[in-house]
């Protein structure tokens, strides 16, 4: 992607917060000699995607491994406006084995509790700034690339050997937050509000829908499609119109299965045409066509 220069074209410099957490050996740059710096990959990586950025940006920096920085991001967040927050959330198991999110249902291995407290800043600023573009760089196995996600990310790189190219996906990332994502956002409303069609057709009820969710359709969002079908009596399912696969919403591996993205187009079968069986799949299309998956809603259109 050919990139111009922001002075070039009168475009005014976006603000950028770029924090680095590697926890993977322990201690912060101030206590490494510069031997162990200049060997150090995680230090070279902030250094080589901070040096990039700078070309580019109204450039801040953090570099902290103590409890205090998620503090302190949080403070530079609310004082100063900043475009987009690129992080990178180190991966390391939790030999404890305790859980710090009691509420997600994720079939997952146990991570740190600096991880867990990462995720949960990003959640905090999400809430407090919507329009913040958040990019999770981060050396997580790519299977739970959705934790992030859920807590309310725009993107997810994974961390490679390649320190160059990792450069480049972070400035290509940041090209589509700041040319795609404001579009895509305006759509990802707009859908949202679109009342659902209700369709009767030999004793069925049905209904179809665009996937609105940010990410696509989640485990968590399939856990309470499944809590919400229970209460029926009748066959629901869910249908993937492109694939033409189909998911029992009873049973959440069938549903797991389907790997609904966001965009795709798909069709709620309920069994039987009368009143509980229309306010489910109002319900149902409700929490598809939300669009945040850690703020679905089933009752906006009851």
């Amino acid at each position: 992607m050919e990139r111009s220069n922001p002075q070039e074209t009168g475009e005014q410099r976006k603000r950028i917060l770029y924090v680095e957490r590697d926890y993977l050996d322990g201690r912060c740059p101030d206590s490494l000699s510069v031997r162990e710096l200049c060997y150090n990959q995680g230090y070279q990586g902030f250094k080589s995607i901070a040096a990039s950025l700078r070309q580019r940006f109204d450039l801040e920096c953090m570099y902290n491994l103590d409890e205090m920085v998620l503090e302190r991001i949080q403070s530079a967040i609310s004082k100063r406006r900043f475009n987009a927050l690129v992080t990178h959330l180190p991966y390391e198991e939790n030999r404890e084995k305790t859980d710090w999110r009691e509420r997600v249902l994720y079939p997952m291995p146990y991570y740190s509790a600096s991880y867990g407290k990462s995720l949960g800043l990003i959640e905090r600023i999400k809430d407090s700034d919507p329009d913040i573009a958040i990019l999770v760089y981060t050396g997580m196995p790519k299977d739970y690339h959705h934790l992030p996600l859920d807590s309310g990310a725009d993107r997810v790189i994974r961390k490679s050997s390649d320190i160059e190219n990792d450069v480049n996906e972070v400035n290509f990332s940041l090209d589509y937050f700041f040319k795609e994502l404001p579009r895509i956002r305006i759509d990802r409303k707009e859908r949202a509000k679109q009342p659902p069609k209700i369709i009767i057709d030999k004793g069925k009820t049905i209904v179809e829908a665009i996937v609105n969710l940010r990410g696509g359709i989640g485990y968590y969002t399939y856990s309470k499609m499944g809590e919400e079908s229970r209460k029926y009596s009748g066959n629901v399912n869910l249908v993937d119109i492109t694939e033409g696969k189909t998911g029992d919403c009873k049973d959440i591996m069938t549903l797991l299965s389907l790997c609904v993205i966001e965009g795709k187009p798909i069709r709620i079968s309920i069994d039987g045409d009368d009143s509980e069986a229309q306010k489910l799949a109002k319900r149902l299309y409700s929490a598809i066509t939300s669009e945040e998956e850690r703020k679905i809603s089933f009752d906006r259109f009851d």
